[in-house]
Order: C-alpha cells, then structure tokens, then sequence
C-alpha cells in the first residue's frame, strides 16, 4: 500500500473573501480549495507545453477521484483537504462592517466614477441605496485571519503538490471574483510542511509554467503563464502598498485603464477578450447572442493580493494566463462579423500587446525579471 504524506499549513487571507455555503452566507469551506489546488495542477502538470486534454483528465481523474473516466477507473480522491476556521468559525463581515470611502476609479472615459471596490467586486458587492455604504449580498470573510489548511496525498504525488501549494501561494485566490483579487490565499508551512518560496522570475517552479504568450493561444483552456519575446514571465508587481483597501484601489484604476483602452477599438472585440460581459446592455461593445445562449467569457488577467514583510503591507500582483476564445462561445455568437474577429488570432494578439503595454507603461508596477 503506497505512503500517505501529511501536511498543514497556516491559512489566510489577504482580501475578504465571497466564500458562501449552501444559503450563499459567508463561511470557511474546503471545496472552493479543492477546485483551486485541481487548478493549478493542471498548469503544473502541462509544465509550459501543450499536453493532450484526454490524458490530463486521465491523470486529474485518477488522483482527485472520479465518476466519468470507464467503469474501471472510477475511485475516490487520493488527496484529501480539510480547511480549520480561526476560533468560533472567524469574523464574518456584514454590510456594517465593511469599510467605506475607497477611491472611485472612473469607469469609462467620460463616466462618472465607482467606488473601487464595487467594480471590482459587483455581485457579492451591490451599489449603495440610500446610504453611502455598498451593501454585501452574503456577507465576507473577514482578511488577516488564520485558519489552518491539512492535506494528504499519496507519495508518488507529493512532488507536485507540493508545486501546486506553490503556485496558489503566488497566484491563488478563491471565491466570487477571485479573478479581481478578492479571496487572495496566503499559506505559510506549519510543522513539517515544505517551506514556500519567495516569487522570483529565476525560480525553478515557475520557469517551469512559462510558455510564450502567443503561442498559448493555441488552446482553449489557461495551461501556462505566458511568457513574453525574451522570456520573462507576463508577472507585475506594486511596491509595498500600505493595506489590502489601498492595493484594491490600484487594481481597480488598472482594471479600468484597460477597459478604456480597449473600449477605443469595439470593433475588433477587444473588450470581449478581457473578459465578457463586458458592460451594461445598450454598450456599444455588447456582442448579439443567439436566442437562448448566453455568453460568459472569464478573463485571462488576474489579479493577486500578497503580504509584503511582517508589517501589514501587501502587493498587488497582475499575472497573464493565456488561452483561445473558446469555439462553444464563438459559436453562439449571432453576428457573423463579431464571430469572425472574435476567432481572430491576430485581433487576439494585437489586443494582448495592447494590455501588456498598459501594464508596461504604468511607473507604479514593475515587471518581474526587468531590470
């Protein structure tokens, strides 16, 4: 019988997290973790190259368990988590302890300015009524808070998990709007875990994940971190920024820079690229549906909020993982004209180095390996 390895680390958050339970109320769960750790295996597991898409779900299916693989390779999970809350199941936020007055970051070009964290954050966050306060939808874990994170897994798979527990602590956040930075994961070992890494562009393991940006359009799912014409990692970085409200703040003014910047062009579906829907319906950029479909498209840029030191600091991180519009969602497109520059590879590449030269541009982030 093969040796189970056991390990636990401190867990916490970085930003409140919209982690909901079956009544979509705030709470500590283990599932959205599984989800997070299944994700970044599989950019581990394609190690910078385009892998045969039957053959991981072969190997996710035979570690994480599974009922879809022949009747002879169903199994249950060989890696089992658990997530332990701080004390009394820690502090949930409800709308009169969420904190007010972030900066507003103008949307549009012309338009009136949102609150940061309601544009980084609608949905779990909704817009003020009468007050001058959001309102949240389900309540949020509250950051800082240290809860503990226990995983087994078979030996033979210990190796990579222990790149997957890696890569989350760079890049990880779960919940609603993870994408935007909300829910960032910060891990530390406890006891005889392996020790973390400091995010570094020499670093082996994330060597490991880099492939060329324009290359990684040739899949439909986000399989490496695209790298860029002389192989640096598509990674940015603030400085030391004085709390989580602050780094919310600068993504939301960086968010919304791209979006401006896209909207110039709606024509060749620029917009969409960064993430659909992509605005209120009557937006000259809203792409027809055929009846009965609709749309989604989640965004290739995502956003991470790290501890800085021991002080209470924190950095915001902006990383590129990089795929293909995906055919069901060209698909369903009703404008034969918007299909077509939708699916467009050289519209899709255009607009990438569009947004890599915002980033590029901006003196308050720095790419990581520039000198």
């Amino acid at each position: 019988m093969e040796r189970i390895e056991r390990f636990e680390y401190a867990l916490s958050f970085s930003t409140p997290a919209f982690l909901g339970n079956a009544e979509q109320r705030a709470a500590w769960r283990s599932p959205p973790f599984k989800a997070l750790l299944r994700h970044w295996w599989r950019v581990w597991r394609a190690a910078g190259s385009k892998v045969s898409v039957a053959g991981l779900r072969e190997e996710e299916g035979d570690l994480f368990g599974n009922a879809w693989l022949n009747r002879h390779l169903h199994r249950a999970s060989r890696v089992r988590i658990a997530v332990r809350p701080p004390a009394r199941g820690g502090r949930i936020w409800e709308t009169a302890q969420w904190p007010e007055r972030f900066e507003r970051v103008r949307a549009t070009a012309t338009g009136q300015g949102v609150p940061s964290d309601l544009y980084l954050g609608y949905g779990p966050i909704t817009p003020p009524g009468r007050g001058q306060r959001v309102n949240l939808r389900g309540g949020a874990l509250a950051p800082a808070q240290c809860g503990t994170f226990f995983l087994s897994a078979p030996q033979s798979a210990v190796s990579d998990i222990r790149g997957v527990l890696q890569y989350i602590d760079w890049f990880g956040a779960v919940g609603s709007r993870a994408r935007n930075g909300w829910g960032s994961v910060s891990l530390s070992s406890h006891q005889s875990a392996p020790p973390l890494r400091p995010l570094a562009a020499v670093e082996p393991m994330l060597v490991r994940c880099l492939r060329p940006w324009w290359e990684c359009l040739d899949s439909e799912w986000p399989h490496a971190l695209g790298a860029d014409d002389k192989g640096r990692p598509l990674v940015w970085i603030s400085g030391p920024l004085e709390n989580w409200r602050k780094a919310i703040e600068l993504l939301a003014q960086i968010k919304a820079e791209m979006r401006i910047r896209a909207k110039s062009n709606p024509a060749a579906g620029a917009l969409a690229y960064l993430g659909y829907p992509a605005g209120p319906k009557g937006n000259p950029c809203e792409i027809p549906f055929k009846r009965g479909s609709e749309g989604r498209l989640p965004s290739q840029i995502r956003f991470k909020i790290r501890p800085e030191g021991d002080c209470g600091k924190v950095v915001a991180v902006i990383y590129h993982l990089p795929c293909a519009v995906p055919e069901d969602f060209i698909d369903s497109v009703a404008d034969s004209q918007r299909k077509r520059t939708l699916a467009d590879v050289d519209a899709q590449r255009d607009t990438w180095k569009d947004m890599h030269g915002v980033l590029d541009g901006r003196h308050d982030l720095r790419r990581l390996g520039a000198h």
